[in-house]
């Protein structure tokens, strides 16, 4: 056969592959997947130059010749690409010795995970750290500012003192005024700390309060009028009311009280109790409360307190004053003298009688608090024991009994 049709003969089979026609049989190279990188890397050299060169064996030789040094062109920068590769592969090989039986590439992707974990554990150290340092920082911020509020006041109260001292100055009234208020409030905040440690919980209070609340409603109701917390301190009474639907509103000379009761929302003035009745129109109030404040006045304070509070209710208003009961020894004579702004105890059938003389009626007077956990057991059988039976009863009412009073007068429909 010449070689012209030979030729012709085999484009023609090249074109029917090309169109589909019959089958392209590619070459394919087997690659052992289990095998080590230098023997891969020998099966790339060996087929690097693939499509460049024509074996001597290879029918057709010198046709596929032809069309190879035709093809150069095209196939030259690929075979550089391979070569390339190649080379970068055989460095790597060479580092890190992947042969058959070698341990150094595993090794060395070991110590990598070693080094890589320590820089892990060395990151999540410094990370605690700043936090611990962010709190720090957030404590020390609040320090520096209550350091610095303090500071104004003594400058402030310093101040003050220095224009009233100074040598042939006027009497400056509103100064004198100032430097009075600086001084009877620069114990608020330790007044505060002593009530949140010794006073109970905003809930414990809260819950007391409770037992008011239905009753303050129904006069509020009744009368039309506003309820008045004297002394309310952290606001406890004022907040029962407020979720009981009762207009109420409190006032108090702590000036840490009135901030913490404002924060909550609470309608609370600064003020002293005695000169805010004076101060109010005569019939506006529907009851005033007073929780644990008679026992911080003295006689005169107490008695204004009682007149003012009359004049201020409407016809049919409350007012309800609870105290420490003295008449439990629990009480009269140990947890009444913790707190050093009492003033002295007050006997209950004193305070019933004080509220009757000024004018209320009628008057109750409630025994509340009664110190459960502190009650003795009698004895098994009561008969048996009868002298015994009375002692116990009778410990358990001077002892354990109520440990706070209450007094509630009503404000007649004429005086």
């Amino acid at each position: 056969m010449a070689p012209t049709t030979t030729v012709k003969r085999y484009i023609k089979e090249l074109a029917r592959r090309a169109r589909g026609e019959a089958p392209l049989e590619l070459h394919q190279v087997q690659v052992d997947p289990s095998g080590d990188i230098g023997s891969h890397l020998q099966l790339a050299v060996d087929h690097a130059d693939m499509g460049t060169i024509v074996p001597e064996e290879a029918r057709l030789r010198a046709i596929k010749t032809t069309m190879v040094r035709a093809s150069r062109l095209f196939t030259h920068h690929q075979v550089l690409f391979n070569h390339a590769v190649l080379d970068a592969l055989a460095e790597v090989d060479a580092v890190l010795g992947d042969g058959p039986g070698s341990t150094k590439g595993a090794a060395a992707m070991a110590s990598l995970e070693v080094v890589i974990q320590d820089l892990a554990d060395q990151l999540g150290a410094v990370r605690h750290e700043n936090d611990v340092l962010r709190t720090d920082l957030a404590e020390l911020r609040a320090k520096t500012q209550d350091a610095r509020n303090e500071t104004r006041v003594l400058r402030s109260m310093l101040d003050l003192a220095t224009a009233a001292l100074r040598p042939g100055s006027a009497p400056d009234t509103a100064a004198q005024a100032g430097l009075s208020r600086l001084l009877e409030t620069r114990h608020d905040d330790l007044y505060a700390a002593f009530e949140n440690t010794f006073r109970g919980t905003r809930d414990d209070i809260k819950t007391l309060c409770k037992s008011y609340a239905g009753e303050l409603a129904g006069v509020a109701a009744t009368t039309g009028g506003r309820v008045l917390d004297i002394g309310c301190g952290r606001g406890e009474m004022l907040e029962v009311l407020r979720d009981a639907g009762v207009d109420a509103y409190g006032v108090d000379n702590n000036d840490t009280f009135v901030a913490a009761a404002g924060a909550l929302g609470l309608d609370v003035a600064h003020d002293d109790a005695v000169a805010h009745l004076r101060n109010l129109p005569e019939a506006s109030l529907a009851a005033v409360t007073g929780l644990h404040i008679a026992e911080h006045l003295g006689l005169s304070a107490l008695v204004d307190l009682v007149d003012g509070a009359l004049r201020a209710l409407r016809p049919g208003g409350v007012l309800l004053l609870e105290t420490p009961n003295p008449a439990t020894w629990q009480v009269g004579a140990n947890y009444f003298y913790l707190d050093p702004t009492h003033v002295k105890p007050l006997h209950p059938l004193f305070l019933e009688f004080l509220l009757r003389a000024r004018g209320f009626t009628p008057v109750e007077l409630r025994y509340l608090h009664p110190a459960d956990a502190t009650r003795l057991a009698g004895p098994a059988v009561d008969d048996d024991e009868p002298v015994l039976t009375q002692l116990v009863a009778r410990f358990n009412e001077v002892y354990s009994g109520p440990q706070d009073y209450a007094v509630v007068g009503v404000r007649p429909a004429s005086l």
